[in-house]
């Protein structure tokens, strides 16, 4: 449990503590005062109060109290936000489509499974295994996500062609990015932060467990099929960790 510093006076808070009764500023800080000291919690009470029209001091009002949660819950996001690794904390386009999916937005407290994808390898025939996988799961909070990447000369040139062997022939519903380099210096910033990690990809269909705090738990390769048990009982590992 972290305790702020006192500003002034004798009063502290807790954070943690689910009492907020407590919490009580003290009047004689000003707001110039409270910005300058920057060393408790009040400085964005007080940076709260002047958008709100709240005085600081009334500590006792219902409103004050609504405030002071609202700036409780405000840090609480805040470190969610933070918790995020910088592999993740980036946009990246879905396949044949404009549309750009940021990844700590899109998948926050989500457990991951990311493979490297092609439309012509011998092991394409997996989309339709981690499309059950995908399907199985996502309820429990995984979520599949593809990388379409032509580093093994095996992806379609035109991307719409590549998005047909994905959406019509496996009737994949898990998202897919655009093509993309999965290993060396050009590696989009996903897999240059799984590979450093855990290793880059030897080929297609290299699959990372990924846990919803960010941590590279497993490292799986092509000839992992998405049905194995080896490979099921790591997602359901990393699932019951993620509910506790």
């Amino acid at each position: 449990r972290r305790r702020h510093t006192r500003l002034q006076g004798d009063w502290s808070s807790d954070v943690c503590s689910s009492d907020l009764s407590g919490l009580v500023p003290p009047s004689s800080v000003s707001f110039e005062q409270s910005v300058r000291r920057l060393d408790g919690p009040w400085h964005l009470v007080h940076v709260f109060a002047r958008i709100s029209d709240v005085k600081p001091e009334d500590s006792h009002t219902m409103k004050f109290s609504t405030l002071t949660a609202a700036f409780l819950a405000m840090g609480l996001v805040s470190s969610v936000t933070q918790a995020c690794p910088d592999y993740l904390n980036h946009s990246m386009r879905r396949l044949a489509s404009t549309e750009q999916i940021q990844f700590c937005e899109a998948y926050s407290g989500k457990v991951l499974l990311v493979v490297n994808t092609a439309s012509y390898c011998g092991y394409t025939r997996q989309l339709a295994g981690l499309e059950t996988l995908h399907q199985e799961y996502r309820d429990q909070g995984l979520v599949v996500l593809g990388f379409s990447s032509d580093d093994f000369f095996q992806e379609d040139n035109d991307e719409g062609d590549a998005a047909e062997v994905c959406f019509e022939k496996y009737a994949v519903s898990f998202p897919v990015m655009a093509t993309s380099e999965v290993r060396g210096d050009g590696a989009n910033p996903v897999f240059k932060g799984l590979g450093d990690a855990a290793g880059y990809p030897r080929w297609n269909f290299n699959k990372y467990l990924v846990s919803k705090k960010g941590e590279v738990l497993e490292h799986f390769g092509s000839g992992t099929e998405p049905d194995s048990e080896e490979l099921k009982a790591a997602v359901e590992a990393a699932l019951a960790s993620a509910q506790s």
